[in-house]
C-alpha cells in the first residue's frame, strides 16, 4: 500500500534545480516527482534546499514534524559532506575527513556559557573547554579504529583545528582583534591556545606527557609497552639513575621509597615545623612533606613547570606582562635545577597568588597529558 505521506531531505536534486542547456543556465524544473506524486494523493514536503549539506540536513530534520507511517526519502552527494574542500582540491586522492569543528565550536560555546553561568561570569575553564574538546572528539574518531594512541589523536585533533585556526589568524586586524590574545597575535606573533591545537599539541607530546609518563606508581610498572623500556625523560637529569634503579624493584612500595627519598636530602625538611603544621591544618591532615610527596604528585607538579619554562604562558603575559613573564621562567628553571620539593613549589605558588599571576595556559596543557594517559588505558 502506498503511503499517504513522504518526507524529502536533500540538496538542489531533490528540489528539482537542474541544468537547462539551451538557456545555459541552472533552473528549477517544473516536472518533479513530488508534484507527480501529489497527483497521486501523496502529501509530500520537501524540505530539500539548494546547497544543504548532510549536517544541515539532520539539523532540519530535528526540527522537522513526521507523520507516523510517513516514507523518508535522502538524496545527498559526496559533495554535501562537511569536507574542507580545499584540501579536497589539493589533494584528491586521498581520503578526507568531515570538518568536526564548526560542531564543536557550538557545543564549546554551550559549554563556555555553563560555565560562565556556575562561575558567576569568571573565566576559569575556557581554554581547558578548547583544548580538551578538541582532544576528546578527535580520540572518539580514532577509538572507532583502534587507534587510540596520543600521537594519532593530537594529530587528528590539530587537523580538524588547523584550517580555523590558520583562517582566523590571516583574518586578524589591529580594529578587529577583540581579545588579549589575538592582539598579543598581532604584537609578537605568539598564537596561544590556538597555535597549539594547530600545531597538534606538539607541547603536550613533547614535554607534559613523558614528565607525567615517569611516575612510578602505576599499573604496569611504567615499562612502557610501546616502547619497551622504563621512561625517565620526565625527571630532572640528576635524578634519572634514581628513577631507573627504582624500575628494578618488584615491590611498588621499596619503589616509592626509592624515588621519594631522591626528592630531597634535606632531612630537616622533613620536620614537622609550626608553618608546615598550619598549613596541614588549612589544607587537609593528608598534606605530605617533601619526603613524602608521591612520584605521581611530583611528575604532574614537574610536567607543569617544564611547560612553564617551555612554553609562553599568554595567561602569565596577561596578568603580568612580558617581562615580568619571563622573569617568571627563569624563576622556574632555577627551582628545578635546585630540584624539586613540595615546599618550593608551594611557596612559588604563594608567590603567584600575593602577584596575581597564573600559568593557567600550561595547566590546560597538563589536564589534556591526563586526558592523553587515561585514554591510553581504555
Amino acid at each position: 500500500m502506498l503511503s499517504k505521506n513522504l518526507f524529502v531531505w536533500g540538496d538542489s536534486i531533490a528540489r528539482g534545480v537542474m541544468y537547462d542547456e539551451m538557456k545555459e543556465r541552472y533552473t528549477v524544473c517544473r516536472e518533479t516527482f513530488d508534484q507527480a506524486l501529489k497527483t497521486l494523493g501523496v502529501n509530500v514536503r520537501n524540505y530539500a534546499k539548494p546547497g544543504c549539506t548532510s549536517k544541515a540536513a539532520l539539523d532540519i530534520l530535528e526540527r522537522s514534524a513526521a507523520a507516523d507511517g510517513a516514507v523518508a526519502a535522502i538524496e545527498f552527494g559526496g559533495n554535501d559532506s562537511d569536507l574542507i574542500w580545499k584540501d579536497v582540491a589539493e589533494t584528491p586522492d586521498i581520503f578526507h575527513e568531515a570538518d568536526a569543528f564548526p560542531t564543536l565550536r557550538a557545543l564549546g560555546m554551550e559549554a563556555e556559557k555553563t560555565m560562565l553561568n556556575a562561575t558567576g561570569g569568571v573565566n576559569a575553564h575556557k581554554g581547558a573547554i578548547f583544548s580538551l574538546g578538541l582532544l576528546a572528539a578527535s580520540a572518539a574518531a580514532c577509538l572507532r579504529s583502534f587507534e587510540a594512541d596520543a600521537e594519532k589523536i593530537c594529530a587528528r585533533a590539530g587537523r580538524m583545528a588547523a584550517p580555523h585556526m590558520e583562517a582566523h589568524f590571516r583574518s586578524l586586524r589591529a580594529e578587529t582583534a577583540g581579545s588579549f590574545g589575538d592582539r598579543l597575535y598581532l604584537e609578537t606573533g605568539l598564537r596561544g591556545a590556538r597555535g597549539e591545537a594547530a600545531d597538534g599539541f606538539p607541547s603536550v607530546l613533547r614535554i607534559a606527557l613523558p614528565a607525567l609518563d615517569a611516575d612510578m606508581l602505576g599499573s604496569p610498572m611504567k615499562k612502557r609497552e610501546t616502547a619497551g623500556s622504563f621512561t625517565t625523560s620526565g625527571y630532572p637529569e640528576e635524578m634519572r639513575g634514581t628513577v631507573e634503579n627504582a624500575a628494578a624493584f618488584e615491590n611498588p612500595a621499596e619503589m616509592r621509597k626509592t624515588i621519594e627519598d631522591s626528592v630531597t636530602s634535606d632531612t630537616d625538611a622533613a620536620e614537622s615545623t609550626v608553618e608546615t603544621k598550619e598549613r596541614n591544618e588549612m589544607h587537609g591532615a593528608d598534606m605530605q612533606t617533601s619526603t613524602e610527596i608521591d612520584a605521581e604528585e611530583l611528575s604532574g607538579a614537574y610536567a607543569l613547570l617544564r611547560l612553564a619554562v617551555e612554553m609562553d604562558d599568554t595567561t602569565l603575559i596577561r596578568r603580568g606582562g612580558r617581562s615580568r613573564a619571563e622573569a617568571a621562567k627563569r624563576e622556574i628553571r632555577a627551582l628545578l635545577d635546585s630540584g624539586l620539593t613540595r615546599e618550593k613549589v608551594e611557596t612559588l605558588d604563594d608567590q603567584f597568588i600575593r602577584e596575581n599571576l597564573t600559568i593557567g595556559g600550561c595547566a590546560d596543557l597538563l589536564a589534556c597529558a591526563y586526558f592523553l594517559r587515561a585514554v591510553r588505558e581504555i
